[in-house]
């Protein structure tokens, strides 16, 4: 079995499991924060790891690990990720209420012709 074959499920299982032990583990939401991102951030270089993706290339690579968080988010993280935007009320995570209150349209009314 390969490890790219493994690291999926293994993300799953630590997506429903890390909410649950950083509840528990009583500290703050910052420190709960950078371990839930560290674990992210391992699981994503070991899936680029895994894929032979990594180069000489740092911009590359950089971009290549850019997406594999992003993906592992969005998705066998995606727990992870909705119980940390909850957990850390970021303001800039969170859309912001709308300002301007639906408007009903009115009419339009053209001028009289002649």
């Amino acid at each position: 079995m390969q490890l790219s074959t493994i690291l999926i499920p293994l993300s799953s299982l630590a997506a429903l499991l890390l909410p649950g032990l950083l509840k528990a583990d009583h500290f703050s939401a910052w420190i709960n924060g950078v371990i839930a991102a560290v674990v992210v951030a391992v699981f994503a270089a070991a899936t680029v790891w895994a894929g032979g993706r990594f180069s000489p290339n740092l911009a590359a690579d950089w971009a290549v690990f850019a997406a594999a968080y992003s993906a592992l988010l969005a998705g066998p993280l995606a727990p992870l990720d909705s119980w940390l935007q909850s957990a850390l009320n970021l303001p800039w995570v969170k859309p912001a209420p709308a300002t301007n209150p639906v408007r009903i349209p009115t009419p339009i009314t053209l001028p009289p012709t002649k």
